[in-house]
């Protein structure tokens, strides 16, 4: 049997003995197109983490007020953000708003 390739970046989420996740958030930073989405759709292959995204926030603003909108853009992931913390699931969050 053929050994799987290992990417060229590893990451592993720590587990307890009982194999379970402990870390349930990972922010990806990074300047605009510098390749944090092709490293995070890899990463989520990998592990059972869910991709959150920029852009998951910033279309539906674009597409309701016809701008930006920094404050309800801030509301909308201050909401996610809050769910996340309750959540069981792990999420991956790509972020470039230096």
């Amino acid at each position: 049997m053929a050994k799987a390739k290992t990417p060229w970046f590893a990451i592993r989420a720590p587990e307890n003995a009982a194999g379970e996740i402990k870390m349930k958030f990972l922010i990806l930073i990074g300047n605009a197109a510098v390749g944090k989405m092709t490293v995070g759709k890899e990463l989520i292959k990998i592990t059972n983490f869910n991709l959150f995204h920029g852009h998951m926030i910033l279309e539906p603003v674009l597409e309701i007020y016809g701008t930006r909108n920094m404050e309800m853009e801030q509301k909308i992931r201050d909401i996610i953000f809050e769910d996340f913390a309750k959540s069981d699931r792990a999420y991956f969050h790509l972020y470039d708003g230096f």
